[in-house]
């Protein structure tokens, strides 16, 4: 007993978060002279590379993308290729599709890892550069981008960005991204200067077993140095739900917080989601409760990216509400809530169904979509993100009704 003791106390203690701070460089330069060659040779090449395998410019039209359009090749060793993100009027669910839309057709030109992606504003819509934050912080999980900005008033953000809609924002600062930055240079009209992430404290929904309790069960976890709080609740199920909807209470003062639950067609059917969303109701939280199809098929960004979800969102932020995605269920519905959630900036909780969820896909903190194209899988979770639970609830009851092709699946990962 004591020994326990002092081996949480040590677990708790170290090593302490290992996050390194991001830093970027702006570089000035002039608009009119700008070419694609300087680029390239100012922005970092990814980890494990000298070159890039390619340039996939995106811009929204505009003298800067035409210019570089038009302009010759001197160094044609890559290739370079150009797409036009479609207009999306302030829509979040319009900003959502054609984020994704133009990465797949990155990924079906064959750009990787050892892609650079250089996104290129105008200078009259700079609220449009928010868009590059998302270019970097999806595909692949590890690309480059460079921002090459027109506004000549104020320096971009290279740590936080958000879409002209406001629902759609992300923040390298929040130590739940794993300190990963989107961009990795950044060009425009400015004097040049270097730019360093100020990385919060981490703050998870924190739940710490009272002595004794047989029912709560800490699985000792941490990540980059970071404490993951992944509870198994062993008691009756009607009394674990009840529990997480306290913990969650708790955490967030009265009307401060809009839960959405989403789950699968499975889940949905099981009750599973709709028993947390209404403990949740119970103590002051009116929600609302998403549901999508079940399996790896259906983990592509158009099942979820629907214009009542993001409504939802975009609701609770002009409230000025925290939005908190629930994923009730299997990896597959963790995985690609966890997305939405990361491209939101909302607080994400996972209620993992199936021990390959609670084993495999809430630890790895990679959340994720496929591309899925006519019913078939072409690549498997290629846009995706870094993104960490504030908390894991594990009810095993609710194991009970996972497949034996899930408990097999669960051994061999």
């Amino acid at each position: 007993s004591s020994n326990v003791v002092t081996n949480m106390a040590r677990f708790d203690a170290a090593p302490g978060s290992q996050l390194k701070p991001a830093k970027v460089r702006y570089h000035q330069v002039d608009g009119n002279s700008l070419t694609i060659g300087h680029v390239v040779s100012k922005t970092p090449p990814p980890p494990g590379s000298t070159s890039f395998h390619s340039v996939e410019v995106v811009h929204a039209g505009g003298p800067v993308a035409e210019r570089l359009r038009r302009a010759p090749r001197i160094d044609a060793t890559y290739p370079v290729r150009f797409h036009e993100l479609p207009e999306t009027g302030c829509s979040p669910a319009r900003e959502f599709a054609a984020i994704f839309e133009v990465l797949e057709g990155m990924m079906l030109a064959k750009a990787n890892r050892q892609s650079l992606v250089l996104w290129v504003g105008r200078p009259d819509k700079p609220e449009l550069d928010g868009f590059a934050g998302f270019l970097g912080m999806l595909p692949f999980r590890g690309i480059s981008v460079a921002l090459v900005s027109a506004d000549a008033v104020r320096y971009p953000d290279p740590f936080s960005y958000r879409t002209p809609s406001g629902v759609l924002e992300h923040d390298a600062n929040d130590p739940a991204r794993m300190g990963k930055c989107c961009v990795s240079a950044m060009f425009g009209p400015l004097p040049a200067r270097s730019f360093t992430a100020r990385l919060r404290e981490w703050a998870p929904i924190d739940v710490q077993p009272p002595a004794g309790c047989a029912e709560l069960l800490r699985l000792p976890f941490k990540i980059a140095g970071l404490p993951l709080p992944m509870i198994t609740y062993a008691g009756e199920y009607e009394k674990g739900v009840a529990a997480l909807a306290e913990r969650i209470s708790a955490a967030y003062p009265a009307g401060s917080l809009c839960p959405i639950v989403s789950c699968g067609e499975v889940v949905d059917r099981l009750g599973y989601g709709l028993d947390v969303l209404a403990a949740l109701r119970e103590r002051g939280h009116a929600g609302h409760y998403f549901t999508h199809k079940s399996g790896e098929t259906s983990k592509r960004w158009a099942e979820y990216g629907k214009p009542e979800l993001l409504g939802w969102v975009a609701q609770a932020k002009a409230a000025g509400q925290t939005p908190l995605f629930i994923a009730v269920g299997g990896g597959c519905n963790g995985n690609a809530t966890g997305v939405v959630a990361a491209m939101t900036g909302a607080a994400f909780v996972e209620v993992p169904t199936t021990p390959l969820h609670y084993n495999d896909a809430t630890t790895s903190a990679k959340k994720a979509f496929s591309l899925v194209l006519d019913g078939k899988i072409r690549a498997k979770n290629l846009l995706g993100t870094f993104y960490l639970p504030r908390l894991v609830w594990c009810i095993n009851e609710t194991f009970l009704t996972s497949s034996t092709a899930s408990v097999h699946s669960t051994v061999g990962e």
